[in-house]
């Protein structure tokens, strides 16, 4: 029986450490300039980080934010889905330039949010959950 109840604590806590951080609503959607590129990534994402080569590709050195391994990034990313994606499940890549955001990997999608133009096929992208 001690070792039953052991087990089930072991498995509680491994349950509780699995779960993402609760939102922190006073985290903001961080201000991006017009000549910055940010992206925020998750680790192992292959999604991520084909995104970042399309990013170079345009003459751009993105500022990535690993949402696994910085909660700061992560209660960001949380902040940009309420306001610009809010029926939306968190994935990632998303791209922010001059306030302006994308999700997921698409090649001309990147491409049009770059050069400020109307991104015309948003919903169309490869992912990370």
């Amino acid at each position: 029986m001690k070792s039953f109840l052991a087990l089930f604590i072991c498995l509680l806590l491994v349950a509780g450490c699995a779960r993402p951080p609760a939102a922190d609503l006073s985290v903001k959607v961080p201000q991006i300039a017009s000549d910055e590129v940010v992206v925020y990534v998750r680790t192992g994402c292959p999604y991520c980080e084909l995104t970042l080569d399309v990013i170079f590709e345009q003459g751009y050195v993105p500022e990535s934010r690993n949402v696994t391994e910085d909660r700061q990034a992560y209660q960001e990313l949380r902040a940009i889905y309420r306001e610009y994606f809010s029926q939306e499940e968190i994935i990632v890549p998303v791209i922010g330039k001059n306030q302006r955001f994308v999700r997921g990997f698409n090649r001309q999608s990147i491409v049009e949010l770059l050069r400020d133009a109307a991104v015309t096929d948003p919903d169309d992208y490869l992912f990370c959950d």
